[in-house]
């Protein structure tokens, strides 16, 4: 019965959020530019949500999302109540904080709904050409128990917070779409 809760949810979701492919180069928050190697599938977000989500074999199988120019005090995820009040906690964006907080900022995110995220790897990189915070974790989804691999990079440029994270199934669509990922994260450049 879960399941079928969950289903028709996912359905009911899916009937309000537009789907566009998008190819080429992407510009995000006014400072962030990638350039796509093939096509990915972007999911339409409300203007409060502060990050973009694309993805290349469905939402609910792997998502792509980057957060671009969050600024200080902004929040990282908008969390709905049942009464559709904003909840008071949710991982916020502070100007200066060092590498091992953004990480514990984006756990914080892809904890928020319940899900268990074991970060297994933290170590320093490159973001769009600035230095950088690479970190992966494994996840297990909360409404389904399905075990997740992720991969994420965060840094602070201009007093604002930038960050790409990927996730998706352990067991087939992490170890393909990665390489894709990683091309993706290698065109980042910081916009102007």
């Amino acid at each position: 019965m879960k399941k079928i809760v969950i289903l028709s949810l996912a359905l009911i979701l899916s009937a309000c959020t537009t789907v566009t492919q998008i190819q080429g180069e992407q510009r995000m928050g006014n400072r962030l530019t990638v350039k796509l190697p093939s096509a990915w599938n972007k999911f339409s977000q409300p203007a409060s949500v502060p990050y973009e989500v694309w993805t290349q074999e469905g939402i609910m199988l792997d998502q792509l999302r980057i957060w671009a120019a969050v600024k200080p005090e902004q929040a990282l995820i908008v969390k709905q109540m049942a009464n559709q009040q904003k909840a008071a906690k949710v991982p916020v964006f502070s100007q200066g904080l060092r590498p091992d907080q953004w990480v514990a900022l984006l756990e914080t995110a892809y904890a928020s709904d319940g899900s268990v995220v074991n970060i297994d790897k933290v170590e320093p990189s490159t973001f769009a050409g600035a230095k950088a915070v690479r970190f992966e974790f494994s996840l297990t989804r909360k409404n389904d128990d399905l075990a997740f691999r992720g991969v994420g990079w965060a840094t602070e440029q201009d007093k604002q917070f930038f960050a790409a994270v990927f996730t998706a199934p352990r067991l087939h669509f992490y170890g393909q779409l990665l390489p894709k990922v990683e091309a993706i994260i290698q065109t980042a450049q910081f916009t102007p």
